[in-house]
């Protein structure tokens, strides 16, 4: 299975990951208390070096595990940029840098799914208007114009995930996420 899930913060993304059998989770993000009570490995990604060697080491095939889950593909992007700004020593990204940064992300996504295990990306969700007709829709939240419709391109499911409220038979209020 190869898949993306996207949504707003907490809705439950990194939670449906961990239920994948014998999960990897790759976490660039701190927030892992809805998944403490699940049995998941994680490696905390705190650099781009980290997730090179993460990938190197599942890419071996000398482990365990049947999935990984990449979480968020937002917060790589971030850290991808953080590594080129460590690398020029500039203070601010500069039109290369950009080019760099999202061409780093096409190939991250492609050599991920190409893994010969169930792979799940993670990602922040964003409202896009059309400028043809006004109309909004949410997508991945990644920079780069294009690049959240080619990564939705590479996988084979993609998901938008939403946490709804609604009663139950006793009138509490329940959190149902889809």
């Amino acid at each position: 299975l190869k898949m993306i899930v996207y949504g707003n913060s907490g809705v439950g993304k990194t939670t449906f990951g961990a239920t994948a059998p014998k999960t990897l989770i790759l976490s660039a993000e701190a927030g892992l208390l809805s998944i403490a009570d699940k049995d998941v490995d994680v490696i905390s990604i705190d650099t781009w070096k980290d997730l090179q060697e993460a990938f190197d080491y599942l890419k071996n095939g000398k482990h365990e595990y049947q999935t990984v889950v990449l979480d968020s593909l937002t917060e790589l992007q971030k850290k991808h940029q953080d590594h080129l700004l460590q690398t020029t020593g500039h203070e601010r990204l500069s039109m290369q840098s950009w080019g760099d940064n999202i061409q780093a992300m096409r190939k991250t996504c492609r050599a991920f799914r190409d893994l010969p295990m169930n792979v799940i990306l993670i990602s922040l969700a964003t409202s896009e208007s059309s400028e043809n007709d006004g109309t909004a829709s949410k997508t991945l939240a990644l920079n780069g114009k294009s690049l959240a419709n080619e990564v939705m391109g590479f996988m084979d499911l993609v998901g938008y995930m939403v946490a709804a409220e609604s009663k139950d038979d006793k009138g509490e209020t329940v959190t149902k996420r889809a």
